[in-house]
Formats: C-alpha cells, sequence, structure tokens
C-alpha cells in the first residue's frame, strides 16, 4: 500500500512506494516486501536460499490475494509461487487446498486463488477474526488443519450469505439514485456487514462498470470499501478527499477509508467530480478488448500453450480475450442451478471446442437462431474426472459480419 503522509518513527521503514525510494518496481505487495527483505537477510548471513524459496506459495497467495498487478517482479514471484504452492506439503494449504476443490495433482492458476482460496481466507476476517486463516497457514498438524480448514469454510458459506443480502440491499439504493452522467458509484446505509462490503464494491464495479465504493456506518463513523477500474486511481482519487476522511488507504485498484456521516455527502460529491475528471471520454459500458483474431482451426491445445507463456493472468495483467468469425453455436442448452449459463460448442473449418458462457441463459433462443456468430473468448483447459480438454469461456457472441 502507499505510505500516508506521515511516515512512522521507526529505525528502518522498507516500502518501494516511499518518497525517493529508488527500488526498480514499486507495485510489491506486502507478502513481497517481507520475503525481498528476508531474501536481503539470507544473503547478509550466507544462509541456504531454498529454505526461503519454499515460502513461494506464501507469496503468490498473498500478492494474487491483495490484487496487486501481475507485472514486473510480481509476475515472477507468483509464477514462482504457484508452481510452489503445487507442491507445497504445508498441511493448512493442502486443507485449503482440497476445501476449495483444487487438485494439488493439477496445474494450480492465479484465478484459483483469485476466486477459491482467498474467499475462504478472507471469510473468517470479513466475518469474525481473521486468527484462524492465520492458524491455518502455520499449521504443522493436519488434523488441525482440517478442523480450520472446515471452520473456515463455514464462515465462507455464512459470507456468501451476508454478501447476497447486503448486495441486494444497495444494488436497489444505486438503482434508485444513479444517473447517467455519474462516473463513479458511491453508496452508504447503516449496518451493513463491514466484512462484506468490499465483495459487494466489487460486484458494483462489475454490473455498472464505474469505480464504486461502499461505506457501512456504525452511528456516526462510516467504514468504506472501494474497487476501480483501469484509467482511475482510487487512492489518489482519495488522497484528494483526505481532509474530510479520518484515514483511508490502498492502492490503484482498491482502497478502504474511516469516514464521519457529517462528511459522507461531501466525500460522493468529490468522488463524482474526480471520476468525471479522470472518466471523461469514457461511457460507462464494458468493453471487451480483443487481443487477437484466429480462424476457428487454431483454437486448440497449442494456442493455449502458447499463451500459457504470458501467465499468469491476474490485475494488470489479463487473460488475453481471442476472437473467431463466422462460427456455429451447436446444441446450445442452459446449465446451472436456475439455468443462468448457457453450454454449447462453437465449429467451423471442421473444428469443434466445447463453450461455456457463464450470466448469458437469457441468451438461450439467442444462441440456438444464429447462422454463425462472432464470438470473444477466452481458451482454458477444463480438467474433469482426470480427463483435459480446452474450452472455450465465452464472454460475448454476436451475428457475424464477416
Amino acid at each position: 500500500h502507499r505510505p500516508g503522509s506521515e511516515i512512522p518513527n521507526a529505525v528502518a521503514v522498507v516500502d518501494p512506494m516511499l518518497p525517493g525510494s529508488r527500488y526498480p518496481f514499486r507495485d510489491l505487495a506486502g507478502v513481497g516486501v517481507a520475503f525481498k527483505l528476508l531474501s536481503a537477510l539470507f544473503d547478509a548471513v550466507g544462509a541456504d536460499a531454498p529454505r526461503l524459496n519454499q515460502h513461494l506459495d506464501l507469496v503468490a497467495l498473498g500478492t494474487v490475494a491483495d490484487q496487486m498487478p501481475l507485472t514486473g517482479e510480481n509476475r515472477i514471484l507468483v509464477r514462482a509461487g504457484l508452481r510452489a504452492l503445487e507442491r507445497s506439503r504445508k498441511p493448512g494449504l493442502r486443507s485449503l487446498l482440497a476445501g476449495a476443490g483444487i487438485s494439488a495433482e493439477g496445474r494450480i492458476e492465479a484465478e484459483h486463488i483469485s476466486f477459491r482460496l482467498a474467499p475462504r481466507l478472507n471469510s473468517v476476517g470479513r466475518m469474525a477474526e481473521a486468527d484462524s486463516g492465520l492458524q491455518l497457514l502455520l499449521a504443522t498438524d493436519p488434523k488441525e488443519a482440517q478442523r480450520l480448514a472446515d471452520h473456515l469454510e463455514r464462515q465462507n458459506a455464512e459470507r456468501r450469505q451476508t454478501d447476497a443480502r447486503v448486495y441486494e440491499d444497495v444494488r436497489k439504493q444505486v438503482g434508485s439514485r444513479l444517473r447517467d452522467e455519474d462516473r463513479a458509484v458511491v453508496v452508504w446505509g447503516d449496518d451493513w456487514h463491514p466484512g462484506v462490503i468490499g465483495i459487494v464494491a466489487s460486484r458494483l464495479v462489475e454490473r455498472y462498470h464505474r469505480p464504486s465504493i461502499v461505506i457501512s456506518f456504525d452511528g456516526d463513523v462510516g467504514r468504506g470499501s472501494g474497487r476501480s477500474i483501469d484509467g482511475f486511481h482510487l487512492f489518489d482519487a482519495l488522497r484528494e478527499c483526505e481532509p474530510i476522511l479520518e484515514r483511508f488507504g490502498g492502492h490503484r485498484m482498491a482502497a478502504g477509508m474511516t469516514v464521519r456521516r457529517q462528511h459522507v455527502e461531501e466525500l460522493a460529491a468529490r468522488l463524482q467530480a474526480t471520476a468525471r475528471r479522470d472518466l471523461s471520454d469514457r461511457e460507462p459500458i464494458q468493453e471487451l478488448r480483443l487481443d487477437l483474431e484466429v480462424p476457428m482451426k487454431r483454437l486448440g491445445p497449442d494456442l493455449l500453450r502458447w499463451l500459457g507463456h504470458l501467465a499468469p493472468f491476474g490485475s494488470g495483467n489479463p487473460t488475453p480475450i481471442v476472437m473467431v468469425r463466422g462460427v456455429a453455436l451447436e446444441r446450445a442448452a442452459r446449465v446451472g442451478n436456475d439455468g443462468g449459463h448457457l453450454r454449447f460448442h462453437l465449429s467451423g473449418d471442421g473444428h469443434r471446442v466445447p463453450a461455456i458462457a457463464f450470466g448469458m441463459g437469457r441468451r438461450l433462443q439467442e444462441a440456438r437462431s444464429s447462422e454463425g456468430a462472432d464470438v470473444a473468448l477466452q481458451i482454458t483447459e477444463n480438467s474433469w474426472n482426470g480427463r483435459r480438454e480446452v474450452q472455450a469461456r465465452v464472454l460475448d457472441f454476436r451475428p457475424s459480419e464477416s
């Protein structure tokens, strides 16, 4: 995180974001800074580096969970850390992987951390105290690790239920307040569980494609959590509001703050003004930026392997988006508990690839009536019952223009 205006009076403050720092990479996560400090200490005393490198699994976990950009040194540390995570013998991590349904025998990717591991670790801190998550990571006894992992699963289930309730309340408020000219979403209310407001802010970003801040008041004091979009530096925006904030911290894409009730409307107005200034040339719609176009016959293991050299993917290094033109959408059907998703096959050039389109169940008839479609997708590998196959994760489709 970026340092505040006051630097602690300490013997040493190690932070690549300090003013005047000459460290070549400023975006290290806190866990990355700790790892580099330990690495320097190991070098100073001539200690065995492999003893430290075995903990790269934790570096990957912390860097991805903290939503730091997977570029530069972060990318190198996470890439090595994911392989260390696959080999990890730490009982806590093994139990965490098993509870999340991730096979340690398969390939672990950054998105496994983002969507499965981090939510479980974060759930205890969101709903109660974070000690259980720390105890799990430090556990040396497999039985104790399993007990703690089971506790995290229960907390995560409770967190999902609370998240759903708060999100529905927030969504109704946004729906009645949001104007077309608004370039940010700022909402506040009383007694929303502070442990889920960051997740709710992320969901608002996905829905409205605007920087979003959710603030929960307990009496006169509100705790807020925000998530941003490319092109809007959330921490810098909050720094412009520093006089009316009790405290704040974070980075470009995510931040937290504390604000008094008497200042919340002014905070919202200032953030709206900053967002209109910084995002004036952008419509608040989701954009798909295509990275490459390939013929249907290229959509296979070789392309997946080639793109894999750019991994790990995540914040700051998104999964490449591929476009194929003029393909058939075959055997389209709704899937999922509520039929909210689509499953079909892409077909063309004598080649067929299974595809999944999350959240597009309502477009079933459009898919079935298509006589040829241009499809934006991410190519992935689906593992099921020991089998692996290339799968297209469809992000959008339209009638073919080819």
